[in-house]
């Protein structure tokens, strides 16, 4: 059954909710109420919600945060939100940030239950194309040794290895053998594949790395390993005949070609690198062919392009990615997200001045920025895995958008992964940031605004990253650390002053005295006149 979470201030509605719905009938189950935006960010993290209908505006944080937030740790999760008609606007930037849907007060069930068809065949959908990802995936890896598909997973992402020594664990000599780099790719794919189904997609990803296996598996190539993501295949090729290596390299690629147009009907477009022996050199490899692939991009489009044969234009080319290079790693260095953010915009409106059919030149203009700053990283010191959760996870973001906006999105989410990472280096250790936070609490804890955004700031990080490192290092969420300190304090005044409680309630922070005496009466399990009393005797 899908897991279902209920987000809303008032205890009334989550009960409506929770009891005059009949969820089994939408194979869903409640598996947990919320009265805030940062109660539910908890159960999201814990519980991992399918779908989530919730309220546009609580305290703490209201929906639109709560979006914000839940996209970023569980971007498939569905959300349903409750607004009022006065709240349209709040409505409609919910949808704009990734909203499922909403539904407008006073609920109307029947119509909440259609959406919750509507969701449920969703899910569906994303259940079955998982499963079929899944199968996919299961019969790719069983065709090739995963230490082998690490191992070129480590070269694309600029790890330090030997990839000799890796090789050689796996029993495969590379020798005296030559190898180059192979980039293969759908022309104009993110127009096309705008028109086409997941399942479309699938299907010509699958016949792409059939023709791919079938062709090289005919060839001499003592060792071919193919890295696969979604119509786009990256190809290493060796071998140990270097006099015929690179007219068979030229054949194998315009054989897929040609049979990529013949089953799919489709234009295949091929990038190479040029030809290396030094196997220290694969990542050099690699980024050749991504340039060749940018080339070809923007200047005459054709089907196949060498590094070789066209590296002598690329002092005339607009090489936008090469310009913007060092900007970009002098702005994170500095922590720039304001500069990020122009360069970023600039690219992009370059890019658009090209015509709309060059969003490819865009996808491999943000994935060579990727690869530079990630191998930046990789010269100063840091492994990949230390500063990135999910390299290949950020990888495929990139590639998957369909959108200038989204890869521009994407992208300032990547660099701001890598400025908080680079933050907490100068900064110092965890620790000595969230002693700094705690202690920012401390002094502004009577503020009634106060939240996690702003705790965030004054320790430069961004809120996500911070809530899960505040947790981490403490043991409590933001919200829980904050009651606390609040409640401390109040009954500090409760037993040493002669305040009445709903003044002490506005000094420690909050605006409504029966939220406060019940929160009080929550924590403490007792009324705050009881606790008084108690002191008193």
């Amino acid at each position: 059954m899908y897991k279902v979470l209920l987000v809303d201030d008032e205890v009334i509605i989550r009960e409506g909710l929770k009891n005059n719905i009949d969820w089994k009938m939408h194979d869903m189950e409640v598996i947990a109420t919320a009265e805030d935006g940062l109660d539910a960010l908890e159960i999201v993290k814990n519980k991992h919600p399918d779908i989530i209908i919730t309220d546009i505006k609580m305290a703490f944080m209201d929906g639109l945060q709560l979006i914000s937030e839940v996209k970023s740790i569980s971007p498939d999760t569905l959300i349903i939100f409750i607004s009022g008609h006065d709240e349209f606007n709040y409505a409609r930037k919910a949808i704009g940030l990734g909203a499922f849907d909403y539904v407008l007060k006073p609920i109307e069930l029947d119509y909440l239950a259609k959406l919750l068809n509507k969701a449920q065949d969703k899910l569906n959908r994303s259940k079955k194309m998982e499963s079929e990802l899944a199968h996919l995936q299961e019969l790719y890896e069983g065709s090739k040794p995963i230490l082998l598909e690490s191992v070129f997973k480590d070269v694309i992402f600029g790890r330090r290895i030997n990839v000799k020594t890796e090789l050689e664990k796996l029993n495969i000599s590379i020798g005296e053998m030559v190898f180059a780099t192979a980039i293969l790719n759908i022309a104009e794919f993110a127009y096309i594949a705008s028109n086409m189904t997941i399942e479309e997609i699938i299907r010509l990803d699958d016949c792409m790395q059939r023709i791919v296996d079938e062709v090289l598996e005919k060839l001499d190539f003592q060792i071919n390993f193919t890295w696969r993501e979604p119509c786009e295949k990256v190809l290493f090729l060796f071998s140990e005949n270097r006099d015929l290596f690179l007219n068979e390299t030229r054949n194998c690629l315009a054989t897929i070609r040609e049979r990529i147009d013949e089953e799919t009907g489709m234009e295949a477009i091929t990038a190479l690198s040029g030809i290396f022996d030094k196997t220290e050199e694969i990542n050099r490899s690699f980024q050749q062919a991504c340039d060749t692939m940018n080339y070809s991009a923007i200047s005459d489009r054709s089907i196949s392009s060498e590094y070789d044969q066209i590296k002598s234009s690329f002092g005339k080319m607009d090489r936008i990615d090469s310009l913007a290079d060092e900007e970009i790693l002098d702005a994170i260095n500095d922590g720039d997200m304001n500069r990020l953010k122009q360069i970023v915009s600039l690219i992009s409106d370059k890019t658009a001045s090209r015509g709309s059919e060059n969003i490819q030149f865009m996808h491999h203009t943000a994935l060579t920025v990727f690869f530079s700053v990630i191998y930046a990283l990789n010269r100063s010191g840091y492994l990949i895995d230390e500063v990135l959760e999910n390299p290949v996870l950020s990888y495929r973001k990139i590639f998957e958008c369909d959108t200038m906006a989204s890869i521009e999105e994407t992208l300032l989410d990547f660099f701001q992964e890598i400025v908080d990472f680079l933050n907490m280096k100068k900064v110092g250790k965890t620790g000595e940031i969230i002693s700094r936070a705690q202690q920012f609490i401390r002094e502004h804890y009577h503020e009634s605004a106060l939240a996690l955004d702003n705790v965030a700031d004054y320790v430069n990080i961004s809120v996500c990253y911070f809530s899960t490192l505040f947790r981490k290092e403490t043991g409590k969420t933001f919200k829980d650390y904050l009651t606390s300190v609040r409640i401390n304090k109040a009954k500090e005044l409760l037993s040493k002053s002669d305040l009445k409680t709903f003044e002490i309630c506005y000094k420690v922070g909050y605006e409504n005295p029966t939220y406060f005496s019940t929160l009080f009466k929550k924590t403490e399990g007792i009324s705050p006149s009881q606790y008084r009393a108690k002191q008193d005797i």
